[in-house]
C-alpha cells in the first residue's frame, strides 16, 4: 500500500476530522481515487497512523485558494496556510501561479495514536522533511498504486 507523508504536526487534525485535504506538488498526480492508502509521518511501518480513503483528486492553482480551502486543510485561514507553507517548502514556494493536486480524504482507521504531537511546530525538520518528499516523488513515480 503506498503512502501519503505528513507532517507530525498535522497527525492530530486528521485523526480529530479537521484536515480532511491536502495539497501535493507532483509532476503527475500519485493517488487515486476511491482507494485507501497509509498516511505516515516517514517512510516506516512505525510511522504509519491510518489509513485514508481518498474520495476525489483535483488541480487548483495556490492563489486561487480561500480561506474555506485552509480550514479543509486544518488551518483556520488562508494566511496560516501560506505561513506553513512558506516554513515547509521555502520563502519561494509560495507562487500562486503553481498548479498543485488538491486530495480530499477521509480517515477510514487509526492504526496509532502515539505519533501525534499537537503542539510540534510544523515543519521544523523542513530540510530532512524536502529531502524525503524529493526522494518519495521519485521512487513513487515508478509504482502505478
Amino acid at each position: 500500500m503506498l503512502m501519503l507523508l505528513f507532517n507530525r504536526c498535522l497527525v492530530e487534525p486528521i485523526l480529530a476530522g479537521r484536515k480532511v485535504e491536502t495539497r501535493r506538488v507532483w509532476k503527475r498526480c500519485l493517488v487515486k481515487p476511491n482507494r485507501v492508502y497509509s498516511a505516515s509521518t516517514d517512510y516506516s511501518r512505525d510511522g504509519i497512523f491510518a489509513h485514508l480513503y481518498i474520495k476525489y483528486v483535483k488541480k487548483q492553482r495556490l492563489g486561487e485558494m480561500s480561506d474555506e480551502d485552509a480550514m479543509l486543510e486544518g488551518f483556520s485561514s488562508l494566511e496560516e496556510f501560506k505561513d506553513v507553507w512558506i516554513e515547509c517548502y521555502g520563502i519561494d514556494s509560495w507562487d500562486p501561479m503553481l498548479e498543485v493536486y488538491v486530495i480530499g480524504f477521509r480517515v477510514v482507521d487509526v492504526v496509532a495514536t502515539t505519533t501525534a504531537t499537537h503542539h510540534e511546530r510544523c515543519c521544523s525538520y523542513n530540510v530532512e522533511q524536502n529531502h524525503l518528499m524529493h526522494n518519495y516523488h521519485r521512487y513513487a513515480s515508478m509504482y502505478d498504486g
